[in-house]
């Protein structure tokens, strides 16, 4: 077996230039920039979109001023994912030829495919082993600080939104983001603190991580309406357990999900409402009855209409935010409620960019995986197997991928993980 180090298998970052100029000298300083941008970009996903864009900026230009293009694209080229996200961009360029969107709302779109290049940027850095962990160190805290919040709000510390900062209400306690976004980062959280509970040496310290865990899956459960959470929860636990213990830890894992859902279907009002709801959107959706209020009844309603747009353009789809478009003229004349996505980012991609743009989709999770394979840490193969099964999962039920935080999160995440050394078969 050959092992190769990655652009971050160092104590202190490579420039990408050499020699004593001041070009050099920009380029160091160009890569230190975008690297910080990305760290902080950790702290600011579950808080600011504002400050979120600002990072961005930041890191694109810190990037470009580093320069070294030839030695960035090197590394680029290794990582499938990298490849694959280069595609869909350029099919999302394309397809601003022939939307049927509006010319603002396709760039607005296009955007949401730009955002995934932040995977090359970022894995093409001069990274250390500690800034990446400084990174996942800052989403780890803000996210205590989401939790603080939330706890603070249920239990009444805090006045209820909606405001400029909480907008959630005591009985559904989320405070920056809402309810789906804020689950979908807590079920990544929880597993991050069991984590550091299992690495820390001191008790005191293993006892307030695994606390901190335990709060995260209460929050998730119990105190928070957001059902994807659920499942992403129970996802990312057969993805953890079973990547440390193998077999023996996903069977943990269906366990440990079945005797928590039963305890929070008994205990729990809220958990029981919203599970109970499914079971009955679903059963009046399929008997034709008239539309009751409830996400679960208007997801199917979504996914029937949208499959018909898919069948009338089944190749190259609407265009870049061409959805939207469609599916006003495919409901125009009757009550049916207008949506700006279908809620299922395989029949979104489908429907804009038909089955070209579905097999790029699925070609970036299936590259996701294969790079995985190929980082040496052990931490950062986990990470990547994570976040591709939370948002294979989600994509089901949600447009993910047009979901500024669930994108971000995705393409930073991804970004961080490649970034780390790889090893080669030999």
């Amino acid at each position: 077996m050959v092992e190769e180090t990655g652009p971050n298998d160092s104590t202190a970052p490579a420039s990408p230039s050499s020699g004593t100029s001041a070009l050099p000298q920009v380029s160091r300083h160009g890569d230190r920039l975008a690297r910080w941008a990305a760290i902080a970009l950790g702290a600011s996903l579950p808080v600011s979109t504002a400050l979120d864009n600002i990072l961005l900026v930041l890191v694109v230009l810190g990037w470009l001023v580093s320069a070294g293009y030839r030695t960035k694209w090197s590394v680029i080229r290794e990582s499938w994912t990298s490849l694959v996200v280069i595609a869909i961009a350029v099919l999302g360029a394309i397809g601003l030829t022939y939307t049927l969107a509006p010319t603002g709302e396709a760039l607005r779109f296009f955007v949401k495919h730009f955002t995934l290049l932040l995977i090359p940027i970022l894995l093409s850095l001069a990274w250390t082993k500690g800034e990446r962990a400084l990174a996942i160190k800052a989403f780890a805290v803000a996210m205590l600080v989401v939790l603080a919040l939330s706890y603070g709000l249920a239990l009444g510390l805090i006045p209820p939104g909606p405001g400029p900062l909480i907008k959630g209400v005591p009985t559904n306690a989320y405070v920056f983001k809402l309810q789906i976004t804020q689950n979908f980062l807590m079920a990544f959280a929880a597993f991050l603190y069991a984590a550091y509970a299992c690495a820390a040496n001191r008790p005191a310290a293993r006892a307030g991580w695994a606390l901190a865990s335990l709060a995260a899956i209460a929050n998730i459960g119990v105190m928070v309406q957001g059902r994807t959470g659920y499942v992403v929860l129970l996802v990312l636990a057969l993805v953890v357990l079973g990547h440390r213990y193998s077999w023996r830890g996903v069977a943990a894992a269906l366990l440990g999900g079945a005797l928590l859902v039963a305890a929070a279907y008994s205990a729990s009002s809220t958990f029981r409402a919203r599970v109970d709801q499914v079971g009955a959107e679903w059963t009046t959706w399929r008997a034709g009855e008239k539309r009751t209020p409830g996400g679960v009844y208007d997801r199917l309603t979504f996914f029937a209409k949208t499959w018909r747009l898919i069948e009338a353009r089944p190749v190259l789809g609407a265009g870049t935010g061409g959805f939207a478009e469609a599916y006003r003229e495919e409901v125009a004349g009757s009550d049916q409620l207008v949506t700006q996505n279908p809620h299922s980012q395989y029949l979104l991609t489908m429907a804009e960019q038909g089955a070209v743009g579905l097999a790029l989709l699925l070609g970036l999770f299936y590259a996701v995986w294969r790079d995985s394979r190929w980082q040496r840490e052990a931490q950062d193969r986990v990470i990547l197997r994570a976040i591709l099964a939370a948002m294979v999962v989600s994509s089901l039920v949600n447009s993910t991928l047009i979901d500024h935080v669930e994108t971000l999160f995705f393409a930073w995440g991804c970004g961080i993980a490649l970034a780390g050394p790889r090893r080669e078969p030999g």
